[in-house]
């Protein structure tokens, strides 16, 4: 894995599991390199191509770091993970719309739409190297909740208009 100061390889070598403590002593960490585009993270690839190794990182990330170097039809991420990898926001202090933020990110969340959109994302890159450069067209089903909400606001209008028409007495002076 890449020498970030991560507490996994002592958290590894360190473990009263022997299976675990065993493969802490294995861990090699290959160097941040800040001129690359993924910081280094290539030569974890380059081993894993290789053969001799196999590469520790959060599973959304080293699936899309493989689809970028086009290797994804070499390898495979294991669903097992050792420790779930979340992810945070953080903002300034007294931030005064942070509240805001993580009221709207809670209802995201427990409405399913966060994970819909993660799958879909997965999903969509099947990592077989596809080309990247063409882009989805948009379809009648991408766009139908526009026009149903278009179609609901114009309803809403004109039965505002009609009865704003009839309950309201003709007040033009002469």
């Amino acid at each position: 894995m890449l020498d970030y100061g991560d507490f996994v390889p002592e958290a590894l070598a360190t473990s009263t599991n022997p299976i675990l403590a065993r493969l802490g002593a294995k861990v090699d960490l290959v160097p941040i390199i800040a001129t690359l585009p993924h910081e280094g993270m290539e030569g974890c690839v380059e081993l894993v191509m290789a053969g001799t190794h196999a590469h520790v990182e959060a599973y959304s990330y080293v699936r899309s770091l493989y689809y970028d170097q086009g290797h994804s039809n070499q390898v495979y991420p294991l669903k097992e993970q050792l420790y779930p990898g979340n992810q945070a926001f953080y903002f300034t202090k007294h931030t005064p719309w942070k509240y805001k933020f993580d009221i709207g990110m809670q209802r995201l969340l427990d409405s399913g739409l966060i994970w819909h959109w993660y799958s879909d994302i997965m999903q969509e890159a099947s990592y077989s190297n596809k080309d990247k450069s063409r882009l989805p067209v948009l379809s009648l089903s991408h766009l139908q909740g526009s026009f149903l909400l278009l179609a609901v606001g114009g309803g809403l209008a004109t039965i505002t208009l009609l009865a704003e028409r009839l309950l309201q007495p003709n007040t033009t002076s002469p």
